[in-house]
C-alpha cells in the first residue's frame, strides 16, 4: 500500500528492488556518475533488477494531483513556525 500511495502522491512510477541491500550499489552508481565513470545514471538501469513496480493511477492520483498545491503552499506558510517547534523540542531535551 505504501508504495502505491508514493507513486500516486509523485505522479511517477516506483521501482523496487529485488536485492533489498541495493541502497549500496546505488551509492556505488552515484559515486561513479560523480567521477565520470558512468555517463549517466540511466546507463546503470541494467546493474538492478526490479522486483515490482507501481505506476500511478486512478481516483487516488487524481485526488493527490489537486491537492498537492495545497500542501506545498501550506508548508510554504508554515515553514517558520516548523523552525520554532524545532527549536522548542531541542531546548525542552536540554
Amino acid at each position: 500500500l505504501w508504495r502505491q500511495i508514493v507513486a500516486d502522491v509523485f505522479a511517477r512510477p516506483v521501482a523496487f528492488p529485488a536485492d533489498h541491500q541495493s541502497s549500496c550499489l546505488g551509492a556505488a552508481m552515484m559515486a561513479m556518475r560523480a567521477v565520470g565513470a558512468l555517463d549517466s545514471l540511466h546507463a546503470a538501469e541494467g546493474l538492478v533488477r526490479i522486483e515490482h513496480r507501481h505506476d500511478p493511477g486512478g481516483q487516488a492520483s487524481e485526488t493527490y494531483r489537486r491537492v498537492m498545491p495545497l500542501f506545498v503552499d501550506l508548508y510554504r506558510d508554515l515553514e517558520d513556525e516548523f523552525g520554532t517547534l524545532s527549536e522548542m523540542e531541542v531546548e525542552s531535551r536540554a
